[in-house]
């Protein structure tokens, strides 16, 4: 795959390697776990992989975010406000109550 590749790209493969051929069903399971590289079972729901992969690995989860950001808090902050479904960078850096110059910063890091 290209060094950044694009969202549809990224679906494509999800899709390929956890072998879901629904196209409603791969969009689903790809809303939540295409960027983990994680291993999907397509024959169970996304309650229960949620509990499997996410929930029962939370504190793990939490230390390897933490670690990448720095344990810095706008970084945090920015990446639940994305995370809770904001899609727009004005928005973000709104709900995040940051200006743009240091919400592009951080923006810049958090996409490296």
């Amino acid at each position: 795959m290209a060094k950044h590749p694009t969202l549809l790209q990224h679906f494509r493969s999800f899709a390929y390697e956890n072998n879901l051929k629904d196209f409603s069903k791969a969009l689903e399971y790809f809303t939540v776990f295409g960027a983990t590289g994680w291993k999907i079972d397509g024959s169970k729901s996304v309650d229960v992989l949620i509990k499997d992969k996410i929930l029962s690995h939370y504190e793990s989860l939490h230390k390897d975010i933490s670690r990448f950001t720095h344990a810095n808090a706008l970084y945090h902050m920015l990446l639940s406000i994305i995370a809770l479904g904001e899609n727009h960078e004005d928005a973000v850096f709104k709900k995040g109550r940051v200006g743009r110059d240091k919400g592009e910063e951080a923006m810049d890091y958090l996409e490296m």
